[in-house]
């Protein structure tokens, strides 16, 4: 026996078994002093000291308070994360292409002159002949809505300079204008709109926006939610077979940028919005065909082999 007593030791045995939590073996082999005063246990942070009888009769085994044992315990087995199943990572995705229910016409006028009442006359005269366009379209039901902003003057300085030899300087120019919108459900007619609209002085047609239903938009969002975790599933499932397990239990679901720790990327699901929809092309040219519409979904789960 070492001078000055022996160390007492606490062993802490560990056997896992497929399919069963770790079991843990304590044994306490102790002296009779030193006690919780030197490398008592190769547990990081254990501690532990005999009980008052013990520490008279100097004899015996040291006993651990359950509390301090507790402690030790966690600290030596691994984490949950260490003694689970793998983990697969997966990117679930699901897209639809759907035809266009409706087409919004977005117009906007602009009159200028060099004397404000020229300016509000043009922008007024216009705006009274594309607001009866409209009114016309929604009168038959070729249109479901429209709106307007009414019509607006400002002023600016602008740097005029008539020819080359003589001076420039700075003039005010009048302008006045207004933005008007009109959705519709008959295409035809939204041609018909657009070619009449585009042909007043002072007004032009700035694009024209692609959509679906209400009703329409939600259950294809509906659909292709479900269908992006079928996708997840199916992948995780065959990375699983692939790495010799049976089976999988999903363990997380992460719409697209909930996941914590991925950072901020290019949003897939929607456009602008998650999960929701709108044009997949460019209608700044005034094509007049209607564009299919993108219904995207991208999710990200975790799925636990069993």
């Amino acid at each position: 026996m070492p001078r000055g007593g022996a160390r007492s030791h606490l062993q802490v045995t560990r056997r896992i078994r497929t399919g069963a939590d770790s079991l843990v073996a304590l044994a306490f082999l102790g002296g009779t002093s030193g006690v919780g005063h030197g490398p008592t246990s190769r547990l990081p942070g254990l501690r532990f000291s005999p009980s008052p009888a013990r520490q008279s009769a100097r004899a015996g085994p040291a006993v651990a308070t359950v509390p301090t044992c507790v402690d030790a315990i966690r600290q030596a087995i691994p984490s949950d994360s260490e003694l689970s199943m793998p983990l697969f990572t997966v990117e679930g995705r699901a897209v639809r292409h759907l035809p266009a229910e409706r087409g919004t016409v977005y117009v906007a006028i602009r009159a200028q002159s060099d004397d404000p009442q020229s300016a509000q006359f043009a922008a007024n005269r216009a705006f009274g002949t594309v607001v009866e366009l409209a009114k016309g379209a929604a009168a038959d039901g070729a249109a479901t809505w429209w709106g307007a902003n009414g019509v607006v003057h400002w002023s600016a300085k602008e740097w005029h300079k008539p020819k080359p030899h003589l001076d420039g300087t700075y003039v005010d120019r009048h302008f006045a204008g207004a933005t008007l919108r009109v959705k519709f459900a008959d295409f035809g007619r939204l041609h018909t709109f657009v070619t009449s609209a585009a042909a007043v002085p002072a007004v032009r047609v700035t694009s024209i926006e692609w959509a679906l239903t209400e009703n329409t938009r939600d259950a294809a969002v509906s659909t292709t939610r479900v269908a992006a975790v079928t996708d997840a599933r199916a992948r995780a499932e065959a990375y699983a077979t692939a790495a010799g397990y049976t089976s999988v239990a999903l363990v997380h679901l992460y719409e697209e940028r909930l996941r914590p720790g991925l950072g901020h990327r290019g949003e897939e699901s929607g456009v602008g919005a998650r999960n929701d929809v709108a044009s997949a092309g460019d209608t700044g040219d005034l094509s007049l065909h209607p564009d299919q519409i993108t219904v995207t979904t991208v999710i990200t789960a975790d799925f636990e082999a069993e």
